[in-house]
């Protein structure tokens, strides 16, 4: 499989991790801002309260990072890479740049998800509770 359909495929795959991630946090401040208008409070204080969660700042951050990383790697591939044609070290440091920062991601991501997963395996075997 050729270099640049591994990158184009790993470009979807970011794409797709930026998505869900948005997709989730879009529906929790949907859930929390229906929670809190519920009780009779504002849209601000459900704003307040929605990023009163570490888990939901961590996602956030990691949702721009994603998003990020995946528009430089997208506008890149589809529209510079014909034009830019770095040589020498600058062709070493291009490549660094523009496909191992997104490969490494994605390889972090699945790690990651993997760890998770095993790790909830594990805590569910031995019938303990998640820390």
């Amino acid at each position: 499989m050729p270099f640049s359909t591994r990158l184009a495929g790993l470009a979807m795959f970011a794409a797709a991790i930026a998505t869900i991630a948005w997709a989730a946090l879009i529906l929790q401040l949907w859930l929390t801002l229906g929670i809190v208008i519920g009780q009779g409070r504002g849209v601000g204080m459900g704003l307040v309260v929605c990023s009163g969660f570490f888990t939901v700042l961590t996602n956030l951050l990691a949702a721009l990072v994603v998003s990020a990383i995946t528009l430089v790697n997208m506008v890149y591939f589809l529209i510079l890479r014909h034009v830019w044609k770095p040589q020498g070290l600058q062709f070493a440091v291009d490549a660094v740049l523009r496909n191992a920062g997104g490969m490494l991601l994605a390889y972090a991501a699945i790690v990651g998800m993997l760890c998770g997963l095993k790790a909830r395996w594990f805590w569910h075997r031995n019938k303990l509770e998640a820390p």
